[in-house]
């Protein structure tokens, strides 16, 4: 055997062994499979061109326009309206709530289940006013009276209620909300009428005595419901004659009377009243104060008396007033308040109690 052919049976045997171990071939030994770039190169740095700093331009503003008709009255605009005297009363918007809680924050914390509207919020709170918007009609009509009270109170700040949400609150006897009525705006005037003209009779005759004579149909006869707290806010009344002689806690913000002649008549009309709010409301002025009879309100603990505004600026002959004249009113009013009482009476004019021994 050549050796040629020695060597050529070697290599094919060699071949033979590879294949059966699997082995591959080797490698060339010139292959590089190294990378033909560096790992973890720097970022590139692009040259940018320095923006041109010009001025700042501020977002334009719409320009404040004044609304149409005529400018508002002079008692919208006084000293004792902290609010915008543009507010809509009704309006559902904070500007609007915080108005209607300052015109009702004083007599809402002297009423004979007392409030503080300042008070944090509870959760019953949240769950009366969550029937408002939109206003469950179905489920206001299932509240107790005392539920239904405060709903009405916490409407009169966040949700003022219409005519007839207002009467499906009061209910068809006009018991729904325990004896007390609040009304906010001149929507609701037509409820208010209604509501004293139907609970007035409540107050003019005692019910008959039950004997055991008395006729079935009176036995039978549902009593009327008592009134003896109404908050009027912006609302029109014809005649204050109309009032039941029950209410014992009465507040008039901002109201129109078509009669005043007969509001001089007041203390007979309502002769329980223990509390009174009158405040800026419209053809009341300070002489009506002074003519008043107060000595017929024995069980009277409290007033706060806010003429209009215009009533200390122009005097009756069209003038303007002495800059003392506002300060004798206040004088001349407290001494026929407190004359021949024996109790003493907490007095606010404005915003401040006159009355040093309740101050203390």
């Amino acid at each position: 055997m050549s050796a040629q052919t020695n060597s050529q049976i070697r290599a094919e045997h060699s071949r033979h062994i590879q294949n059966l171990g699997h082995m591959a071939r080797q490698s060339p030994a010139t292959a590089n499979y190294a990378p033909t770039l560096p790992f973890l190169l720097p970022a590139p740095v692009l040259a940018v061109e320095p923006a041109v700093v010009g001025p700042a331009q501020q977002p334009q503003q719409p320009v404040p326009k004044k609304p149409a008709g005529p400018p508002p009255p002079r008692s919208w605009v006084s000293p004792s309206h902290p609010a915008n005297p543009g507010t809509d009363l009704l309006a559902a918007t904070p500007e609007s709530g915080k108005l209607r809680e300052e015109l009702l924050s004083f007599i809402f914390r002297r009423l004979p289940s007392p409030w503080d509207v300042d008070a944090l919020p509870t959760l019953l709170d949240w769950c009366l006013l969550s029937l408002l918007d939109p206003f469950d009609a179905e489920t206001i009509e299932d509240l107790p009276p005392h539920l239904r009270q405060r709903l009405v109170r916490l409407a009169a700040i966040h949700h003022p209620l219409t005519h007839e949400q207002l009467r499906i609150c009061w209910g068809d006897d006009y018991s729904g909300t325990g004896g007390e009525a609040i009304a906010i705006g001149r929507e609701a005037s037509g409820a208010v009428r209604e509501l004293l003209r139907a609970l007035r009779p409540a107050g003019e005759a005692p019910a008959p005595a039950e004997t055991w004579d008395t006729p079935i149909h009176l036995l039978a006869a549902p009593q009327l419901p008592v009134l003896q707290t109404l908050v009027l806010v912006k609302t029109s009344l014809p005649i204050l004659s109309i009032l039941p002689r029950t209410l014992t806690h009465l507040s008039l913000v901002s109201c129109n009377f078509d009669a005043v002649r007969t509001a001089r008549n007041l203390p007979k009309i309502l002769p329980l009243l223990e509390w009174i709010e009158i405040r800026e409301c419209v053809n009341i002025e300070g002489s009506w104060f002074e003519a008043l009879d107060w000595s017929r309100w024995t069980a009277l603990r409290g007033v706060r008396l806010i003429p209009i505004q215009h009533d200390w600026e122009v005097g009756t002959g069209g003038g303007a007033r002495s800059p003392g004249a506002r300060e004798e009113w206040k004088r001349r009013v407290e001494r026929k308040i407190e004359a021949g009482r024996a109790g003493e009476v907490e007095i606010w004019f404005d915003f401040n109690c006159i009355n040093r021994h309740q101050m203390a």
